[in-house]
């Protein structure tokens, strides 16, 4: 029960709300003010409980069945690659992928984004995110893409999370016949700490690194954006 209420109620009206700021108004003035009248007797008194009853059911399966579609328009427009938060680049499909898993989707979406051309997809995961990159990766088998799952002992070893980006590029990937300007590392995941060294590896090596947007309201996140190009100011990926 609590699985399908996230599904049908709580994922779909937070990305709407998010997405259709006029919707979250809307909604408050039809269902609250529906409710004030019944809890005065008004709408009672005027065409009875029992109706009044029914005009709050389908009052409140509207607002879902709307919530519900206009949902699945913006996950058909993020497949389509539509939704690309402020007009920012996307970056080209690669045949690598670097990721740190996190309990977000943002992790999912990059790996979908790339999927004409994927590949090869690493993980770099703490022991405590295990289970979470072993969803990830049966995923993306599905796809036909080869996983590398790369551990991290402790989420705070910037250093590490730096030598294990590093070695993707220079290591990993051209042993499986991909040069490092044909991998793109996504910085979404992980702590800030793991980011920072994923930052600075790519910044030393001069790689391709993107960012999946995620807007959230209270502490549920919505659909991901697609992936946008992070630039770091230097001269361009190596090829």
């Amino acid at each position: 029960m609590r699985a399908w209420l996230k599904r049908f109620v709580v994922r779909p009206m937070a990305l709407t709300m998010a997405e259709a700021t006029w919707f979250e108004f809307l909604f408050s003035i039809v269902l609250i003010a529906a409710m004030v009248n019944l809890a005065t007797g008004a709408l009672s008194q005027v065409i009875g409980p029992a109706l009044t009853g029914a005009v709050l059911v389908l009052l409140l399966a509207a607002t879902l069945i709307f919530a519900n579609v206009y949902a699945l328009q913006v996950r058909r427009s993020i497949e389509r690659g539509e939704r690309v938060l402020g007009g920012q680049r996307a970056p080209e499909p690669h045949r690598g992928l670097i990721v740190m898993v996190t309990r977000a989707p943002t992790a999912r979406q990059a790996v979908d984004y790339h999927r004409e051309r994927l590949q090869h997809l690493w993980i770099i995961m703490t022991p405590e995110m295990r289970e979470l990159a072993g969803a990830l990766s049966k995923h993306a088998e599905t796809l036909h893409v080869t996983c590398h799952l790369l551990e991290l002992q402790n989420e705070l070893d910037a250093t590490g999370c730096y030598g294990v980006v590093r070695d993707v590029f220079q290591v990993h990937g051209p042993r499986y016949g991909l040069a490092p300007g044909e991998i793109i590392a996504d910085l979404t995941g992980g702590t800030k700490l793991m980011t920072a060294g994923m930052v600075l590896a790519c910044g030393d090596l001069n790689q391709a690194l993107q960012f999946v947007p995620t807007q959230y309201v209270g502490s549920e996140p919505t659909v991901p954006f697609q992936p946008i190009e992070v630039g770091l100011g230097r001269a361009g990926a190596q090829r």
